[in-house]
């Protein structure tokens, strides 16, 4: 009997990785290249993303119709860093829990720019579109 062998990856997995690779380089172009943490040790070449919801609390590992709100480019040092220490990620921004939604995703951009720049970003009206009257 002829047994033919199992495949190590399936073909759902495969066309997935193919629209992976194109998130990985939209997001590391549209952040130019730079880590966006920056914690000491940082080498400010950001070679990886970084998914603020991960895929096992419900996130995703491609940008769905163009969304790439969900990623960040880090370095090598910073992934390293915000994955071995989620209590620090989640108080800073740069992880998010499994029920949050897009008001908790957009407090966790406040907290990262507050992190980021040591101040307090502009206050922010929830009810705000963004357009000016």
């Amino acid at each position: 009997m002829k047994r033919s062998r199992i495949n190590p990856v399936s073909k759902k997995r495969r066309s997935l990785e193919v629209e992976r690779r194109a998130t990985r380089e939209l997001v590391l172009a549209r952040d130019l290249n730079r880590c966006q943490c920056c914690v000491p040790g940082c080498t400010f070449h950001a070679t990886d993303v970084h998914e603020i919801k991960s895929r096992a609390r419900g996130g995703n590992i491609i940008a769905i119709d163009g969304d790439l709100s969900n990623f960040l480019s880090l370095c090598r040092y910073c992934h390293h860093f915000i994955t071995t220490n989620p209590a620090w990620a989640e108080a800073r921004g740069f992880a998010v829990p499994s029920w949050a939604g897009p008001a908790e995703m957009r407090a966790a951009e406040r907290a990262r720019l507050q992190f980021l720049y040591g101040s307090e970003p502009e206050e922010f009206d929830e009810d705000d579109d963004g357009q000016d009257a």
